[in-house]
């Protein structure tokens, strides 16, 4: 791919009235119009073979799962946990989706 196709330009758009923390913006990237078509064609050419790819696990990388499945099933886990606590052997897991995501709706 030419180096000139792959130039984007990286907009902040403000997410509250008085930003103060960078989590308060928004990174918007503006790509070439070739390069998103090229990344289009691709992508859709990779959507059949992700599902054998990628691990049942992962939920939130294909089509018609969803992430707040893995939030409900981290909840269970809690609570089982919680209900439990005079066994030994358990462990938690302290992820962070908003570095993630944007946003979990």
């Amino acid at each position: 791919m030419p180096g000139a196709l792959n130039h984007t330009h990286v907009a902040l758009v403000v997410k509250v009235r008085d930003p103060k923390l960078t989590i308060n913006l928004r990174p918007i990237n503006l790509c070439n119009v070739l390069y998103k078509h090229t990344i289009k064609v691709v992508a859709n050419h990779l959507k059949y073979i992700l599902t054998k790819v990628i691990s049942n696990f992962q939920s939130a990388f294909v089509k018609g799962r969803l992430i707040s499945d893995n939030i409900l099933i981290a909840y269970e886990v809690f609570h089982h946990m919680y209900c439990q606590s005079g066994s030994n052997g358990d462990m938690a897991i302290k992820l962070d989706i908003c570095k993630a995501f944007d946003r979990v709706e």
